[in-house]
Formats: C-alpha cells, structure tokens, sequence
C-alpha cells in the first residue's frame, strides 16, 4: 500500500488549469474577470458576448455557453465547434454577412456580427445551360494528315552499301 508523505495537494483539490469563471460571467475563483479587463465585445444573433482577444470566434461562443453554430441542410441537426482547428468543418456560421466562415480558425475582432448558418449557403453563380458550350480548344482533337493511300510501290531502303 502506497501512502503520502510529502503535503503536495491531491488532484482532487488542485484547481485544473485554466478554470474560472466563463467570460462576462462575474468574475473568477481569483477574483479577476477577463486578464486586466481587455475583453472585445462580439454579438450572437443580437447577444453581446465578451470576449478575450486573440481567442477564436469558436472558443468565445463556447465560453458563453454557445454550443451550435449551424444546422444541417438535410435534416436540420444541430451543429457545432468540434475538432477545434478547422478539419471538420462542424463550426461554420455567419460572420460579418459572410456564410461559410469557420469559427475555429477565425479570431474575434470588436463589433462582430455572428448568426447560426440554417442550412447550405447558395451558390454565388446562375445555372448554366451547359448544352450550348463548346468544349474548350484543348479538349478537340488535333487535324492529322491523312495516310498516303499511294499504290505505287516504294524502293526498299538502301544499306549504305556499294553495289
């Protein structure tokens, strides 16, 4: 049986690191809000949310207890930060007018506008009748000569030889 001997605390009662309060929530276990009162101020569908700079778009809606960003064309799920460094595409909302955006890799900036994505973004060009284009040059077959149909027979080649 192991026992203690030293009077390191347990890790039960050792505060894990980088816990406290939730921004804009009153404060910490510390006593501080937000390092040194720099905070930017961020608006969720006409919520205002504080923010620490250089955090993600992500990373601030989950600290203010935002959990989905969008929700699926298809069957309208709810979506939301994932992965946390842009591979799975779960985070996407729409910022500053602009749908698509990944807020995992976006950094907050003051005064910015996010609302969930309902669904796929429209595309940003018109239907196409693709029956009246012509393939493109490079794609149609370059003009041969066409074989020499000639009966005439033809010498064999000479070997170089003197006859």
């Amino acid at each position: 049986m192991l026992t203690r001997s030293d009077n390191l605390p347990t890790l039960a009662s050792a505060p894990m690191p980088g816990s406290g309060a939730l921004p804009g929530s009153g404060g910490s276990p510390d006593g501080g809000g937000l390092p040194d009162g720099g905070s930017v101020i961020i608006h969720f569908e006409c919520r205002a949310i504080a923010a620490r700079p250089g955090d993600s778009v992500a990373a601030a809606l989950l600290a203010a207890g935002v959990s989905v960003t969008r929700n699926t064309p298809v069957s309208g799920a709810a979506r939301g930060p994932y992965c946390m460094m842009g591979a799975c595409f779960d985070c996407l909302a729409v910022v500053d007018g602009r749908p698509n955006v990944q807020t995992c890799m976006t950094q907050v900036r003051g005064g910015m506008r996010i609302e969930r994505q309902d669904g796929a973004r429209g595309l940003a060009i018109a239907a196409v009748d693709v029956s009246t284009l012509s393939p493109p040059s490079w794609l149609e077959p370059t003009p041969q000569p066409p074989p020499s149909l000639d009966p005439s027979p033809q010498p064999p080649p000479s070997r170089g030889g003197g006859e």
